[in-house]
């Protein structure tokens, strides 16, 4: 074990005594921990909430992929709600008409456009679905560049 200097001596040849600075790497701890236990680098957050995750025994942040909670908080967030100036998906609709499903695909592609500029994601896909007379479901299929992994996204504007 080093030399801590505090205590150790604390009228010694420095201002705080003998021995070195003591430090833990930041990398060493397993900050984020997911459902499978594995370390990640972003706290998760409840897609139907937006509250961060805890565990139940632990009482600790549930972990996610950073570029998965970058692309979450860019479709959740509405434009111009956030000091970020171009965060955000800015698209609002009173009526469903024909071409509700493009101006979606182009609002998503906006929302997203920084992350796919700085080669985080490729979106592969994005399907729209009318779900009642007033409403959609916006299906978002992105591949995490990262890591290589293929994600769906799935959330409802306007609520």
């Amino acid at each position: 074990m080093p030399y801590l200097g505090l205590g150790a001596c604390s009228a010694g040849s420095t201002g705080a005594g003998v021995g070195e600075a003591y430090g833990l790497n930041s990398s060493a701890g397993k900050l984020y921990l997911n459902d499978q236990r594995v370390q990640q680098n972003a706290a998760a957050i409840d897609t139907i909430t937006g509250d961060l995750l805890r565990d139940p025994q632990t009482g600790m942040h549930k972990g996610m992929e950073s570029v998965a909670q970058q692309v979450y908080l860019a479709l959740r967030t509405l434009r111009g709600s956030s000091v970020v100036k171009n965060l955000g998906f800015a698209f609002k609709f009173k009526v469903i008409s024909e071409t509700t499903a493009q101006k979606v695909r182009d609002a998503v592609n906006e929302a997203l456009n920084d992350l796919v500029l700085r080669r985080l994601i490729a979106i592969e896909r994005v399907d729209v679905e009318r779900v009642k007379v007033t409403a959609i479901s916006i299906l978002v299929v992105w591949k995490n560049l990262t890591n290589g992994e293929t994600n769906t996204t799935r959330f409802t504007p306007n609520g």
